[in-house]
């Protein structure tokens, strides 16, 4: 997490070991994948529930059915991610109902250039958006 510092310092994200002050809140955290599980919904949905982890703690999420639909195609990795939701707290430990997920970018030098992946965050149901990426050089806006 270390390599994203500088970026992640901008974003005004919320530290996981200080999720419990946020409880009823929309927040944005960002984490690598511990572990998740995929569940089918009596209706037959998907949804998903994961373990995300910060360089302070680990806190559960769950993606309902309809942000999993919208964001589950993102979650092909073991990240890093920033997730956006609501905080819940049910007196033992707090959670985070996920409706957004971004990628974060990933940035590499390849023969002393500066390449930045990006992956875009879609508005569309998982089976309508494949996973999109652009390898962009960063520097290279000199015309």
């Amino acid at each position: 997490m270390s390599l994203y510092q500088g970026r992640l310092r901008r974003m005004r994200l919320v530290a996981i070991r200080d999720i419990e002050r946020y409880a009823g809140r929309r927040v944005k955290v960002c984490g690598w994948f511990v572990t998740t599980r995929r569940v089918t919904t009596e209706r037959g949905r998907q949804m998903r529930f994961l373990s995300v982890e910060d360089m302070t703690g680990v806190l559960e999420t769950v993606l309902f059915p309809a942000a999993y639909a919208r964001y589950g195609h993102l979650l092909t990795t073991s990240g890093p991610y920033l997730l956006t939701g609501t905080v819940q707290n049910d007196h033992t430990h707090c959670t985070l109902t996920v409706d957004g997920v971004e990628v974060v970018d990933r940035v590499e030098v390849v023969d002393g250039v500066e390449v930045v992946e990006k992956v875009e965050v879609l508005d569309r149901l998982a089976s309508d958006a494949p996973r999109e990426t652009a390898l962009t050089p960063a520097r290279s806006r000199a015309t």
